[in-house]
């Protein structure tokens, strides 16, 4: 990936399966939602229009993380071995704290360039 002067970094949860384990994830790191969401920088300083920039984002985070295995992990509390465990991706990470995440987004927008 192309570094910006300043890499973009919002981390979430997801499985390493070839270390078998949890680890820290910059979604940034990946390739299509970091050009895409440059992309879409992009024609946003055309437009202006911020409300079509979170749609965009949004979609792009979906289409990107949404519900693929590699994404998911599975949460369950280890003081109550009753409790269901429940299953949760990174877009559901980034949903958690859409209006944060969003916001890094917008205050940082400078640093996301389009890799070619």
């Amino acid at each position: 990936m192309a570094k910006a002067k300043h890499e973009p970094v919002w981390n979430v949860f997801r499985e390493d399966i070839n270390a078998q384990k949890i680890i820290v994830y910059n979604v940034f790191q990946h390739y299509t939602f970091y050009n895409e969401i440059a992309k879409e920088i992009k024609k946003w300083k055309k437009t202006q229009d911020t409300a079509v920039l979170e749609k965009e984002v949004k979609s792009w985070a979906m289409y990107c993380f949404w519900s693929k295995c590699e994404y998911e992990i599975l949460l369950n509390s280890w003081v109550r071995k009753d409790t269901p465990a429940m299953k949760i991706d990174i877009y559901d990470q980034l949903c958690m704290n859409w209006d944060s995440f969003f916001k890094y987004v917008f205050e940082n927008m400078n640093d996301f360039k389009p890799i070619k």
